[in-house]
């Protein structure tokens, strides 16, 4: 069997292009590491019991080329796993800035958590909510408001302790 076909090689090169521009994979550039999260990153690794692996940065701009096509509308992507750069083969997580200065230590501890329960633990989504309208998990699709962070934040980080001790 030929692997290098002209279907495959197709493959090779313009899918790999095509998660780029969906932000799936980012394939040139790699943001640094911010050290400023490191108080997390240690917590996560404590709770989760090994090391994590992702990079984390705060960025200026989410997606530079387009906004989010996967994004309800009205609402504002402020964090991304990106499972893997190919720049160093390392997954990294993405944190808008904006959004970062802007909001409690609660959430700022649940949106990490998410991003890195999809990176380093690949937790999918779970949009059920609780009759006061929160999230019933720290891994839904919408980060809490701080109301509901704080008023369930013990809740969404032993469930996210449970998650990634499996």
């Amino acid at each position: 069997m030929n692997l290098l076909t002209k279907r495959n090689l197709a493959r090779l090169i313009v899918y790999p292009l095509l998660l780029h521009f969906f932000g799936l994979v980012q394939l040139w550039h790699k943001n640094e590491h911010d050290h400023s999260l490191d108080r997390y990153i240690w917590g996560y690794e404590l709770l989760a019991g090994k090391p994590i692996k992702s990079r984390v940065a705060l960025v200026d701009s989410m997606f530079p080329l387009f906004a989010a096509p996967w994004s309800p509308k009205g609402s504002e992507v402020v964090g991304f796993c990106s499972p893997i750069t190919l720049s160093d083969l390392k997954p990294e997580v993405r944190i808008s800035r904006k959004y970062w200065e802007s909001t409690s230590d609660a959430q700022q501890y649940l949106l990490l958590a998410h991003e890195l329960g999809h990176c380093e633990f690949w937790l999918m989504h779970d949009n059920r909510m609780l009759s006061d309208g929160c999230p019933a998990s720290l891994m839904n699709e919408y980060i809490p408001s701080a109301e509901c962070a704080e008023a369930h934040f013990l809740d969404y980080a032993i469930e996210f302790a449970q998650k990634v001790r499996r």
